[in-house]
């Protein structure tokens, strides 16, 4: 009988808002996988330790950046080891971080344990190294450059989300992000408002490209005064302050609005107010041109129309998406004509919910890591 164990490993903290959307990721993943009839087991960490399907089981300070750089180089896989010491995986789901002498070491007991067992390392970037920023991040980045080559012998497939067929000699299954679908029905109307409300949610980096769009909102402004538009931020990050800054410069602080983070009560009734959702703007200052970015997902789920910047297997060709190129400029008058010819269809959000529906829930972009993983079983 084919050992269908399986363990999910993300670095990610539960109780940081800003990783809320990755813990909603696992979750959808996990269940991807419970569908096709594994058992499923995951670990992750919280700002007070490490934490084993839902409870904490090693208790950790990880509250600053030199505590959690610290322990990810040298303790967490001793902690997992201590978590794990009595379980027997077929598979191992592990979303990538900074590959030190630790993971390889972990991967290699894995291996030699069971050498059918098959290791599935996901990397949500590639090239990620322009998101190292900072002493900390770029000494990390240092480190790994030179274990990601040693990791080939244990890694059977690399699940990335763009065009490249093999990572460090690995062979890579590419998919897109997926997102887990709301079972209410689609945010079909809005709260009475007289205004255009434009909402940003996620990690505010640099990638995502704001300045750009507040930078176009002071160059409209006549528009934008006309139109009565809106911007919310939601979230936090590194370059908030430097948002902050920019909306300052410009006098647009009656226009702009920064709230933190929320969970889905509270995001639920933000979405309410909004008409479009900005995607990922930037993904160029990362040297990628495809993006599988998360939010454009969760817009879709919602129902929310969204512009975004350069490639996205998933929107190309969408009526309720305006598509920018590269580095074409962000027009707030060419966007606001593009909402206004969308509403003339009184359906358009329901049509957006359902199309996310059929085709962006995690089951479906989860199938062919399913694929391969039940072909391999049948080689044994």
């Amino acid at each position: 009988m084919i050992n269908r164990g399986v363990l999910f490993l993300y670095r990610l903290f539960h109780d940081l808002d800003r990783h809320h959307h990755l813990l909603q990721k696992m979750e959808g993943q996990m269940e991807a996988f419970i569908q096709a009839g594994y058992v499923v087991d995951n670990l992750y960490l919280g700002q007070d330790g490490m934490y084993f399907n839902g409870s904490l089981r090693i208790k950790r300070s990880l509250r600053t950046p030199y505590q959690k750089y610290k322990y990810f180089l040298r303790q967490f896989f001793r902690d997992v080891e201590t978590i794990i010491q009595h379980k027997n995986y077929r598979s191992y789901y592990i979303r990538h971080f900074a590959a030190t002498h630790a993971l390889t070491s972990f991967l290699s007991k894995k291996k030699k344990h069971n050498p059918d067992s098959i290791i599935l390392l996901e990397i949500p970037t590639y090239p990620y190294e322009a998101e190292y920023q900072g002493l900390i991040e770029k000494t990390a980045l240092y480190v790994d450059r030179y274990y990601r080559k040693k990791l080939h012998p244990f890694v059977d497939y690399i699940i990335h989300f763009g065009h490249e067929a093999t990572i460090w000699n690995i062979p890579c299954i590419c998919i897109e992000n997926g997102v887990i679908i709301p079972e209410k029905p689609a945010i079909d109307q809005q709260e009475e408002c007289d205004e255009m409300v434009f909402i940003a949610i996620g990690n505010v980096a640099f990638w995502w490209g704001l300045n750009d769009f507040i930078t176009a909102l002071h160059k409209d402004r006549d528009v934008v005064q006309k139109r009565k538009i809106k911007l919310i931020i939601v979230g936090e990050g590194r370059e908030k302050k430097s948002l902050k800054f920019l909306v300052e410069k410009f006098n647009l602080e009656k226009l702009v609005a920064f709230v933190p983070y929320s969970k889905e009560e509270r995001l639920e009734k933000i979405l309410k107010r909004a008409d479009i959702g900005i995607g990922t703007l930037a993904m160029h200052k990362k040297n990628l041109l495809q993006t599988s970015s998360l939010k454009h997902r969760m817009y879709a789920a919602y129902g929310l129309p969204f512009v975004y910047r350069g490639e996205d297997p998933d929107f190309e060709n969408q009526k309720w998406t305006f598509g920018l190129e590269k580095h074409e400029k962000i027009s707030i008058q060419q966007i606001i004509a593009w909402y206004d010819r969308l509403q003339l269809n009184q359906r358009f959000r329901q049509e957006i919910h359902a199309y996310a529906s059929q085709n962006l829930s995690w089951t479906t972009k989860m199938q062919p890591v399913l694929k391969k993983l039940i072909g391999k079983n049948r080689k044994l």
